[in-house]
């Protein structure tokens, strides 16, 4: 047996330790028929949460085969299980619960092995999704911004390709619109119309083979497309930290159905924003408020 494997126990053999009491026979069958017979078995606070997480999910193999069971299982099954038992995460997402079990040091979440098949899992279920969008007729399509500088074109090109690369490699998008010289807190609808260096598309349609456009010819596609659009970027800050230009975005363009940020350099993660959420609840967008605001200084 692999250390580097879970083990869970069985649901009986789970009831015994909620209860604190010595796993055998007698015990399982009867602190398992408690649970049968309860209505509702829950776990009230994170000190019982983590409790019950760090004794029914061990990385390491106790050499006990009548308590525990060898199983893999990646940290989306280990929510999915521990849900079952209490309603504090009913609400929310995985994030959440992962984010809870580092910051309360659950020993799962600190074995390596474990956190590295997750993160290769991901990446997976990551880009299962992607093909899952292009198979329900959506355009996954990419965009990269760069602030103004004074580099040389080249080295400005250089940047840029390395944005596409990042874009094609984890999210697979074919085509990729570039603002080659915005602020991020400039008006999205007004980037690229006139810029102080003669950025123009055909000097950026020949990176990777996949830059087709600036930000106007972006606006153009979507006002003018039929099918439903996925718009992917890296960090918030490739959009706009603006948002509610970001808002005006989605209401002006309806073909805009979802905005991915790919924070996994960062966080290790993704995060999924859609039309209909962003609509109802604007307030989600404040994450993309990420830059750091100048220091109030008194006279």
């Amino acid at each position: 047996m692999s250390s580097n494997s879970e083990v869970v126990v069985t649901h009986s053999q789970a009831a015994c330790i909620f209860y604190g009491e010595e796993i055998n026979p007698e015990n399982e069958l009867l602190n398992g028929a408690k649970i049968n017979a309860m209505h509702v078995l829950e776990l009230y606070c994170e000190s019982q949460l983590k409790e019950f997480v760090d004794n029914v999910f061990l990385s390491v193999d106790p050499c006990n085969e009548k308590v525990y069971e060898r199983s893999e299982l990646s940290s989306q099954q280990v929510f999915q299980i521990t849900c079952q038992y209490t309603t504090l995460y009913k609400n929310n997402k995985l994030g959440t619960f992962t984010n809870f079990a580092k910051k309360s040091q659950c020993a799962i979440f600190e074995d390596k092995a474990f956190l590295a098949r997750n993160i290769s899992n991901y990446q997976y279920r990551y880009e299962e999704y992607i093909k899952g969008l292009k198979m329900d007729g959506f355009d996954v399509i990419g965009y990269a911004r760069k602030s103004p500088t004074e580099i040389s074109d080249d080295e400005l090109k250089e940047i840029i390709k390395n944005m596409i690369s990042c874009l094609q490699s984890r999210s697979q998008v074919t085509d990729v619109y570039v603002s080659p010289s915005s602020r991020s807190k400039s008006p999205i609808a007004a980037r690229d119309m006139t810029t102080d260096k003669d950025y123009t598309d055909k000097d950026y349609t020949d990176i990777s083979g996949c830059c087709i456009g600036n930000t106007q010819s972006l606006l153009t596609y979507l006002s003018s497309t039929t099918k439903q659009v996925c718009l992917v970027i890296v960090d918030y800050a490739a959009l706009s930290t603006d948002p509610h230009d970001i808002l005006l975005l989605v209401k002006n363009y309806k073909s805009l159905e979802c905005i991915i940020v790919d924070r996994f350099q960062d966080v290790g993660k993704y995060e999924v924003y859609r039309r209909n959420d962003i609509l109802k609840t604007p307030e989600q967008l404040a994450s993309f408020d990420c830059r750091p605001k100048l220091p109030h200084q008194s006279i």
